[in-house]
């Protein structure tokens, strides 16, 4: 047996995978960093995470150990979740069998409650109900080493409290570690008992999950390949397969017949049946609510009707995805497959047949999925982040802005506005809400132990992203007197909404007020409608317009210049030969 686990001081304190190798007699390895989190374990970015990955993909495991910091699945629950449900994934997708390793309470008294505001109760209890609650989502096993500790404290024994935990009551002695190794033994134990129970059913069973009687058995008893475990005669097993087989090579206009759903069943997963089996598993599929067809003929035939998307609207997710200009290409490929996995291989082949790329220009920055996920964290747990933002050079070269100070932001929430993904939050340096572009911040933001300042009351954000159109990084907020033609009504509405405030100024013109970022980006806009539109006030935007388009003006008339006096030395170069 070859077991690996995932986890931090709790896991390797004392040389704890040696006891569980020992105990099971198994080849046990350990990626552990003092104070890890599953979530850096679940990120390939991270270095704990490559080597993670790197270490769960060298090779067959039987069972990985996942265990998270001491309180964090008690203090921010949902993330834990999260992370196991994604670290389970990835997992089961190599045949490993995940196990998660329930931690303890720190010591009654212990300092390290000062920081989490709980208490020896209420932190047991927590990490017991975040771990199971985990388990029955996921269908894992659980080392429940926390409730042995808290058994063993409770009961005041001398002997049980002695060497439970390390001098700073948080670790545990070697006493600990040993419950926490004969925790997790008895888990896999049990976990393998009771797997061996199910495959020993299921030899028993026929193919439909009958019992068949002796002389029966001969017609309805079919070969295995070589390949094929016992476990996978389970009648659950196969009719997941069924399942697979149905969404992946059916539709409406694909449907499948009996011998195609044996043959396919045979080539993909090595499994044989009966053609009377077929029928008897696809009325199981419907009885647990899946919408599968069938169509009487000469040969009956099969389909799963379609699913939660129409081809239609994964064709619009297909095209935002390959339109976004913040998705990396590579990531963008990892989506579009994800995507095209949700209807058969007939509709998939279709998706990919309409798709074109564009060759825009794209994000080089494929940390942008794990920096959204860890706004996201912030924004639910209420908490300040802090990050180095970048900008480019006349060099392209990427550069720290604000000397390389971090910028400390209350997280409000995340925008995605034309192109790309923004977040929006109050800067506490700058004292003012700002917008910064996602694929711009240099790494993986870090999440603060102070709270974040609460949105403000009356802050409208509809309102906000209809005003503050093509943000362009951070730039400030004002409000904009403008002046435009009749003409250009359609555009400013595209701009702005069908809501906004006009007033009549003239014949053929109107006036609005908005509020926008008065960039380069805001004042292109403006230029674009050839003085149909006007920038009124405030007067420092008329100047800032005004002396832009000059520049212009001026640098394109140097530059014709230069070109003129360039050829015309030219040509006296030439006559001079």
């Amino acid at each position: 047996m070859r077991i690996l686990m995932f986890g931090n001081s709790f896991t390797y304190y004392n040389d704890m995978p040696a006891m569980l190798s020992e105990l099971l007699q198994a080849e046990v390895k350990a990626v552990t960093r003092g104070g890890a989190k599953l979530s850096e374990f679940r990120d390939p970015e991270r270095e704990i995470g490559k080597e993670a990955e790197d270490v769960l993909r060298s090779g067959h495991w039987d069972y990985v150990i996942l265990q998270d910091q001491s309180s964090r699945p008690v203090r921010f629950r949902d993330s834990f979740l999260r992370d196991v449900h994604i670290l389970c994934r990835k997992i089961r997708s190599v045949g490993a069998c995940p196990l998660l390793f329930a931690t303890w309470p720190y010591r009654p008294g212990a300092d390290q409650y000062k920081k989490t505001r709980l208490d020896f109760e209420s932190l047991g209890v927590g990490l017991a109900d975040a771990y199971r609650t985990a388990g029955e989502k996921e269908g894992l096993p659980v080392a429940d080493a926390g409730r042995r500790f808290i058994k063993l404290w409770e009961s005041g024994d001398p002997k049980g409290i002695e060497g439970l935990y390390a001098p700073d009551g948080s670790h545990p002695g070697m006493a600990g570690s040993r419950i926490a190794a004969e925790s997790i033994a008895d888990a896999i134990r049990k976990d393998m008992e009771k797997k061996a129970a199910q495959a020993e059913e299921a030899a028993e069973r026929g193919p439909s999950g009958d019992q068949i009687p002796e002389a029966e058995r001969e017609y309805f008893e079919y070969p295995k390949p070589t390949s094929v475990t016992v476990k996978d005669t389970d009648i659950r097993i196969r009719i997941l397969h069924m399942y697979q087989v149905l969404r992946k090579h059916s539709d409406a206009e694909h449907p499948l017949t009996t011998n195609q759903i044996r043959a396919l069943m045979e080539k993909e997963h090595g499994i044989s049946m009966h053609r009377t089996t077929v029928p008897g598993d696809i009325e199981v599929l419907k009885a647990a609510g899946f919408n599968v067809v069938g169509r009487r003929a000469r040969q009956n035939k099969y389909y799963l009707a379609e699913g939660d998307f129409e081809l239609a609207e994964l064709k619009i997710l297909i095209d935002a995805v390959e339109s976004s200009r913040f998705i990396t290409e590579k990531k963008s490929g990892e989506l579009i497959e994800k995507l095209s996995s949700l209807t058969s291989e007939q509709n998939a082949r279709k998706l990919r047949r309409h798709i074109f790329t564009t060759g825009r220009v794209r994000s080089l920055n494929e940390k942008c999925w794990y920096i959204i996920d860890a706004f996201n964290e912030a924004i639910n747990e209420g908490r300040r982040v802090s990050f180095q933002y970048t900008d480019i050079d006349g060099r392209k070269r990427v550069v720290l802005r604000n000397h390389g100070r971090p910028y400390i932001i209350s997280p409000y929430t995340l925008l995605w506005n034309g192109d790309y993904y923004y977040l929006l939050g109050f800067d506490h340096n700058k004292g003012e809400m700002r917008t910064y572009r996602v694929d711009r911040i240099a790494d993986q933001p870090q999440i603060l132990k102070e709270a974040a300042d609460p949105v403000p009351e009356d802050f409208d954000l509809g309102r906000y992203t209809r005003e503050v159109f093509r943000m362009f990084d951070n730039e400030q907020l004002q409000e904009v007197d403008l002046l435009c033609s009749y003409e250009v009504m359609k555009g400013v509405v595209d701009q702005f909404g069908m809501d906004i405030k006009i007033k009549r100024a003239g014949t053929g013109w109107f006036g609005l007020r908005v509020t926008v970022c008065t960039s380069a980006t805001f004042y292109a806009w403006v230029f674009q409608w050839a003085g149909r539109i006007r920038i009124m006030g405030p007067e420092k935007a008329r100047q800032e317009y005004r002396q832009m388009a000059l520049k212009a003006l001026e640098e394109g008339t140097a530059s014709g210049q230069t070109g003129e006096e360039e050829n015309g030395q030219a040509g006296r170069t030439e006559g001079s030969h």
